[in-house]
């Protein structure tokens, strides 16, 4: 039984990008494949659904990448969210500075909201903050599965 990851079925420069890092970097082929789709189901956010004729469901998608410490999981995760990271990044710099002209000019008015596509590290509340403002949703990326478990029950 073959259990790798059909990767003629992802766009021919992904499939190739894959196909480089597994043989230039021996990385696993399975594990970055489930990490760009992650990535990929991101961009999209509430822009897919499905209506099955009397409600609309919007997909969530989880993914959790499972292997040994040195599986190098980590690398991969940077590697596939890497333009997203760059995007969160750019939109931080964005929300830095409208919340600093906001606070110079008195805060008058509403509070610029914070624009997020990628969450790291974050608390409920911060999270709850974040969605309401950040409709098409967000990733939340955590490099260990028992850091992400064990905030679910922080409170």
């Amino acid at each position: 039984m073959d259990n790798r990851f059909p990767l003629e079925v992802l766009p021919k420069e992904l499939s190739a990008a894959i196909e480089h890092k597994e043989t230039t970097s021996n990385w696993n082929p399975n594990a970055l494949a489930g990490a760009f789709i992650s990535a990929s189901a991101a961009t999209l956010g509430r822009n897919v659904s499905f209506y099955n004729g009397e409600y609309t469901n919007t997909p969530i998608f989880w993914v959790v990448l499972v292997g040994d410490s040195a599986s190098k999981k980590s690398p991969i995760l940077n590697f596939a969210f890497k333009f997203l990271q760059k995007l969160d990044n750019d939109w931080a710099a964005e929300t830095e500075q409208a919340i600093s002209e906001w606070e110079e000019n008195g805060k008058k008015g509403k509070r610029p909201n914070e624009k997020h596509v990628l969450l790291k590290d974050f608390t409920i509340e911060s999270l709850a903050r974040i969605l309401k403002t950040n409709t098409n949703g967000v990733v939340l990326l955590q490099d260990e599965l028992a850091g992400w478990l064990g905030s679910m029950n922080k409170y």
